[in-house]
């Protein structure tokens, strides 16, 4: 079989995303009201030999909303009182693509994805065998063709095994729409606004790794490949599902952190361990952030699942000494 790539993959689309996208003291913040609770999505950090107060904040990317800025401090509005008194921010990744250090970062992230995404006799459909052949039921064949070729417009996906478009889908159903305007996006602009610096915990490479390694499912390549087209309706089936639920973002901006995590911890693809993109991140993270701690008043803002469960952010800090809690609403 020919081993062209043209149409690509939906871990191509990921590209784009890495292309174009995530003071000694903080007198201003000392009257800011911590809420007992343990909901929330900003959080004081203090105590521990530490001589100001700096804060961690949750953020959103990925879930298909365009976040503005006035939204998310409409939402937040203690944010605004905490960007005025901090003077450094530190997201996942920095953006500062006028920088050739992060384009160069990129590109090499860039390289990651396309080395994953080569078609080779382990990924490409045997001659003889086509989707059509593998649904017994005409039904579910409708269900996963539909979805290529009218919603995602890829009719060379027949190209793949199954297994392959299972990997690349929970990839999806990970990161999202990655074309959207995430909180990140929003707070680091409203950062240059405030000539405020902005630094990253890791690089685009590194991210590109960690993705690639916890979509990667060698077993699913071992089923037949009946099976693996079971898979991959079952993959699509939830993903139609969830396009019609209740949308994350609308509990991310209430701030409920528990019930959006219990509702995100439902949505993790069967076979996907999420511990390389939380956990393991988390774990590299907080030896740069406590770094930091130390130096200035500064905002941590990484993705909201990196702040609750018991390898959270949140109970990282608080297992080092530190004091965490939650800031509420006036």
């Amino acid at each position: 079989m020919k081993k062209n790539r043209k149409g690509g993959s939906l871990l191509g689309l990921l590209v784009l995303f890495f292309a174009v996208c995530f003071c000694s003291g903080c007198r201003g913040c000392s009257n800011m009201k911590l809420n007992s609770q343990k909901d929330g999505m900003l959080w004081e950090i203090s105590g521990n030999g530490l001589s100001h107060k700096s804060y961690l904040f949750g953020t959103m990317h990925g879930g298909g909303h365009n976040f503005t800025q006035k939204e998310i401090f409409t939402a937040f509005p203690q944010l605004c009182e905490v960007l005025e008194n901090v003077s450094c921010m530190y997201l996942e990744q920095s953006k500062n693509f006028n920088d050739s250090a992060v384009v160069a970062d990129c590109m090499a992230s860039a390289s990651v994805f396309m080395k994953a995404d080569e078609a080779s006799d382990y990924n490409t459909l045997p001659q003889g065998e086509s989707y059509h052949g593998l649904y017994d039921n005409e039904e579910q064949f409708r269900l996963v063709d539909n979805f290529f070729c009218e919603k995602l417009h890829r009719s060379s996906y027949v190209q793949f095994k199954p297994a392959y478009w299972v990997e690349r889908l929970r990839l999806m159903k990970i990161k999202g729409n990655v074309k959207a305007v995430s909180v990140d996006d929003c707070l680091y602009r409203d950062a240059l606004q405030k000539n405020i610096k902005v630094f990253g915990l890791e690089t685009y490479e590194e991210l590109a790794r960690t993705l690639v390694e916890t979509i990667r499912d060698t077993a699913e390549y071992h089923k037949s490949l009946k099976e693996q087209a079971v898979d991959l309706y079952n993959v699509i089936s939830q993903i139609e599902k969830v396009s019609a639920s209740v949308p994350c973002h609308e509990m991310y901006l209430s701030g409920e952190l528990e019930k959006l995590y219990t509702h995100s911890q439902s949505l993790i693809p069967k076979g996907v361990d999420d511990s390389k993109m939380v956990a393991e991140r988390n774990i590299k993270w907080l030896k740069k952030i406590e770094g930091h701690l130390k130096d200035r008043a500064c905002l941590i803002a990484v993705g909201v699942m990196h702040l609750p469960g018991d390898k959270g952010l949140i109970s990282l800090l608080r297992d080092k000494g530190y004091v965490v809690q939650p800031v509420r609403n006036e």
